[in-house]
């Protein structure tokens, strides 16, 4: 089979190979530049491949994974404990490159057919499709190398490279529309996953390094390097089950392989080997949400978490404690009433700290994933101060060396940290409470 992208004419292969269009290489397109050769397209199936059991497991010790072998086209499911006890699926009848489940519908997987550029939605049970949408590729002659679903809001994520140029877009499951989110730098980008706690793995293979990116700082890290030659179009995977990401990898003149990635470290290990080269890859299942419980006294107080909530919705959040609660207030002075019929204040902001005015004592529960992006900005003056972690934090070490602060008070409380005076009666920041904060200048505090 032939991908879509075609970047040198294509030679026919030895006996040994099936035929496929010729490798794409970063060195020949960047002039001197030190770089290994790498290719975007298929790699050829070896005549001599290894066998694998066609029956289905009866007993999965490890978590069922789901992937598209391109070398059979099809779909397959596998033990992670031992991935070449697989049961196939059925045939797939186009030719994808990358693919994951949304964590609302385990019955699905979607996937990027990169001939037709369309997003397709498969039944895992019986291999067929159920909907089909068109996705035009956004990067001038590239290709869709990841799909990606959020694991907690179910935002659909792609990244598109032509081999030089790497980029991350939004996807609109419904339209195809798609809208740029972050400009990488990388090259070429091959594949990636998000995890549970909301960060997009990333694989480059040019020089195959693993990064992470903050989705919502938009912040870009290297992780490592992942220990192998990677090569071709392979997969990622997160497991809710066991809190893992795995690669469906293809090691350059080796091949298939399912890997366990360290997200400290950014090292593959290898588990063992796959039936054939696997792109769409993946695992049913969501992220239990994260629960958040704060005790608020009666009368004034602040309130914070660090917990987004699935839904920001103040009607939802705080009616379990509606017959407590009297008001909310954000700094900007929008008010949340509802006795009095007003509402300016109308949603959750995980990077705001908030006044809240209760009749009684009350235990309010925030619900969703953690606050994903830590570094808060505040304009000079007073604001409220957030505590978007679930760790105690000591006040004085938060503000050490901050230009331009001047303090942090406690809302209708005496504790107070002023540096300047010499005065610390706060101690730690309390995760559930907020603070006001004063200074003569922007600040960025970074938790």
């Amino acid at each position: 089979m032939k991908s879509k992208l075609y970047f040198l004419i294509s030679s026919v292969f030895t006996i040994l190979f099936v035929s496929l269009p010729s490798v794409y290489s970063q060195t020949s397109n960047k002039g001197n530049s030190n770089s290994k050769t790498f290719s975007m397209e298929f790699a050829p199936k070896p005549e001599n491949l290894k066998s694998y059991i066609p029956q289905k497991p009866t007993n999965f010790r490890g978590s069922a994974g789901y992937g598209n072998n391109i070398w059979a086209n099809e779909l397959y499911s596998f033990d992670t404990d031992n991935p070449l006890l697989v049961n196939v699926i059925a045939d797939v009848n186009i030719q994808t490159a990358s693919g994951d489940f949304d964590p609302g519908d385990d019955a699905n997987i979607y996937v990027i057919d990169i001939n037709a550029n369309n997003l397709v939605k498969i039944n895992i049970a019986t291999g067929e499709t159920v909907s089909t949408i068109a996705l035009p590729v956004p990067v001038d002659g590239g290709i869709w190398t990841v799909l990606s679903i959020h694991k907690t809001t179910g935002a659909f994520y792609g990244v598109a490279s032509n081999g030089t140029i790497t980029n991350v877009y939004e996807i609109d499951p419904v339209t195809g529309a798609s809208s740029l989110v972050f400009e990488t730098g990388l090259s070429v980008v091959m594949s990636g996953t998000f995890d549970g706690a909301g960060m997009l793995w990333l694989f480059e293979i040019e020089n195959d390094n693993i990064y992470k990116l903050n989705i919502a700082s938009l912040n870009l890290e290297l992780t490592g390097a992942a220990g192998f030659d990677g090569d071709s179009p392979q997969g990622m995977g997160y497991d809710a089950l066991s809190d893992q990401v795995y690669l469906a990898a293809y090691e350059k003149n080796v091949g298939p392989q399912l890997r366990l990635l360290n997200r400290s470290t950014g090292a593959a290990t290898f588990i063992g080997n796959l039936p054939g080269e696997t792109t769409a890859f993946g695992f049913p299942g969501n992220v239990a949400p994260i629960e958040h419980i704060i005790q608020i006294p009666a009368g004034w107080s602040g309130v914070s978490s660090y917990v987004a909530p699935h839904n920001n919705d103040l009607v939802n959040i705080l009616d379990p404690v509606s017959g407590e609660f009297i008001l909310l207030k954000n700094i900007e002075g929008n008010i949340y009433w509802p006795q009095q019929n007003i509402s300016t204040l109308q949603t959750w902001n995980s990077s705001e700290g908030y006044m809240i005015k209760m009749d009684q004592a009350a235990t309010l529960t925030i619900s969703g994933s953690l606050v994903e992006n830590q570094t808060l900005d505040f304009s000079s003056g007073w604001n409220i101060l957030a505590i978007v972690t679930p760790d105690e934090t000591p006040v004085d070490a938060l503000f050490e060396n901050i230009e331009g602060f001047v303090m942090v008070k406690e809302i209708a409380g005496t504790g107070i940290y002023w540096p300047g005076q010499q005065i610390n009666t706060i101690g730690n920041l309390i995760p559930g409470k907020a603070y006001y904060i004063y200074s003569t200048q922007n600040v960025s505090i970074a938790y």
